[in-house]
């Protein structure tokens, strides 16, 4: 596996779960994935540095970078920026942050984000398909969960939609 992922050179991507029942990664795996013979970059992703140690062997941890990053709670000023690029990856450049309603460009600013990320993702799949669908129901259907779900999930952050003029849609955005 780790030699046909390096030809060509390629990144790998580790995302390690928390240890809590979760066993630690096969230290031979690890050690050919870390390998300079096989020239993979290997990004490792995980919430805790204990998690990481849990995981990792010890040469493999004490080889790596770290970079820690602040929780989105701690990075209000970044979510507008943050959120605009997942806007437009998922295929919908014309929607900004900038454009949402002022009370929901608020409630995305001090919304707490306890899942980070995560929850950040997941709002912006709302988002978009709130918008290209035209209204929580459709939304719902295209995301494959529940209307009261997505509207759970939207409630949660704080945004809300408004009618748009001469139409029976609402919208998170200003018209």
């Amino acid at each position: 596996l780790v030699r046909k992922a390096s030809k060509p050179k390629t990144t790998a991507v580790l995302l390690i779960k928390p240890k809590r029942g979760t066993p630690p990664l096969d230290p031979q795996f690890v050690s050919a994935l870390y390998s300079p013979t096989y020239g993979v970059r290997v990004i490792v992703l995980a919430t805790s540095e204990e998690d990481v140690e849990h995981a990792l062997p010890k040469q493999q941890l004490h080889q790596s970078y770290h970079l820690r990053l602040r929780p989105l709670a701690f990075r209000a000023g970044e979510i507008e920026q943050l959120l605009d690029r997942m806007l437009a990856t998922r295929g919908s450049p014309e929607l900004r942050t900038a454009d949402l309603l002022p009370e929901n460009q608020e409630a995305l600013r001090s919304y707490g984000w306890p899942k980070n990320l995560t929850q950040l993702h997941k709002v912006a799949d709302a988002i978009v398909a709130h918008e290209k669908h035209g209204g929580v129901r459709p939304a719902s259907r295209a995301l494959g969960v529940s209307p009261s779900t997505l509207h759970e999930q939207l409630e949660r952050v704080g945004l809300i939609a408004r009618s748009v003029a001469d139409s029976e849609r609402k919208s998170l955005f200003r018209s």
